[in-house]
């Protein structure tokens, strides 16, 4: 009997951006995930992130096969005047309006599976359960976030709403589920008494000779990332020792955080004097950033608040340290899922304790050892998150 071809309609939230357009959360992660699956993808159906990203912003090859869910920018500017509309109406809009031609599109394309990656906002999940239900097709979601812990910790009502009256039944409507990290499974069956499957994130790894740089720039922490909430305890309590340090043992190393206006860290984090802000011009001099820091930051809270995001979340921007990093301190409680992450794949290094001491500790010991470990982080990304290991992985699934 001929074994019948995986073909999947995509519906996403984030846009799946070029790689050399600065971007966080799902967009990245779409691009590399749609990347992997591209063979088997018939169309996408993206948003815009509120107009954030146009059509010309998507990267090359899937832009052949994408529907950017937004109205023109100019309808856009003349519509948001109106301000009693809600936060994301255009794109619930253009959804609904486009959805017949996506209908007719799906089965002309003869796609026999939607598939919708979510992040926080639980809005997108509802989208997926709408276009599989009008199109008669199976539904797989790959979910990256707690929305429940998402909307709670954001203080958005309308995300709470969702998450607590819709999510439970989309979910139940939902033939496969895929999540980014064990701890998410574990949460996704407490929560909804449901089975998953962990999906780790697709990443090729870079030459080496597009980002080796012969030595160390020792004098450099860097950080990669959103200033998200469950970041920000960490990078605070690194930036006082790292003043600390730079003023009594006069080591002169600076805090690199790259991708953020130097006046929301000063907001949010706060006026360091080791703090330095920078956007790369692209992917090779971002590499080459961090191969030449003295160590990559990846912090995460130890406050029980965000015990849930912090144990089920997992950041993107920790294959960019693994890929080309040459030292990584992992920053956080037990249960993170980078810690368990760490732990279970025996890499250095893991900083469990919310201890000043342990971080002045180990900047101290990198400055005169100038450990590397990167051909060990490298090996690990290959055996779990090659793009062909990840389509495989869906492949198989749901065939």
């Amino acid at each position: 009997m001929t074994e019948v071809r995986l073909r999947l309609a995509i519906v996403t939230d984030g846009t799946p951006v070029s790689e050399d357009i600065w971007a966080t959360g799902m967009c990245r992660v779409n691009t590399r995930l749609f990347m992997a699956l591209f063979d088997h993808i018939t169309l996408i159906a993206a948003g815009s992130l509120e107009n954030t990203y146009s059509y010309k912003d998507i990267d090359k090859e899937l832009r052949k096969k994408s529907f950017l869910l937004a109205f023109p920018r100019p309808l856009m500017r003349i519509l948001k005047r109106f301000r009693f509309f809600p936060k994301l109406w255009d794109e619930e809009m253009v959804f609904q309006l486009m959805l017949p031609k996506l209908i007719r599109e799906l089965h002309q394309r003869k796609t026999n599976w939607i598939f919708c990656p979510c992040g926080v906002n639980p809005s997108n999940l509802g989208r997926g359960v709408r276009l599989a239900k009008a199109s008669g097709l199976p539904l797989a979601v790959y979910m990256v976030d707690d929305f429940l812990a998402g909307a709670v910790l954001s203080g958005n009502k309308e995300h709470l709403l969702i998450a607590k009256r819709d999510v439970p039944k989309w979910l139940a409507q939902v033939q496969k589920i895929f999540v980014i990290s064990e701890g998410l499974r574990r949460r996704v069956k407490e929560l909804y008494n449901l089975d998953s499957i962990v999906l780790p994130l697709p990443y090729d790894l870079p030459p080496k000779s597009s980002y080796l740089s012969p030595i160390y720039n020792q004098r450099q922490i860097i950080f990669v990332g959103s200033l998200s909430h469950f970041y920000l305890d960490g990078l605070k309590q690194i930036a006082v020792v790292l003043d600390k340090l730079n003023q009594e043992e006069q080591i002169s190393v600076t805090f690199k955080i790259l991708g953020s206006h130097p006046s929301l860290v000063k907001m949010l984090i706060g006026d360091f004097a080791c703090i330095r802000c920078e956007v790369c011009e692209d992917m090779a001099s971002f590499y080459k950033e961090i191969n030449s820091s003295l160590l990559c930051f990846a912090p995460y809270s130890f406050d029980l608040k965000y015990k849930e995001m912090v144990s089920s979340s997992f950041p993107s921007k920790m294959l960019d340290y693994l890929s080309v990093g040459r030292f990584i301190v992992t920053y956080g409680p037990d249960y993170a899922s980078s810690v368990e992450y760490f732990r279970e794949k025996k890499l250095p290094t893991v900083i469990c304790n919310e201890n000043s001491s342990d971080l002045s500790k180990i900047i101290q010991i990198q400055l005169k050892e100038q450990k590397d470990y990167n051909q060990r982080y490298r090996e690990v990304v290959q055996d779990y998150h090659s793009s062909r290991l990840i389509a495989d992985q869906v492949i198989s699934n749901l065939k």
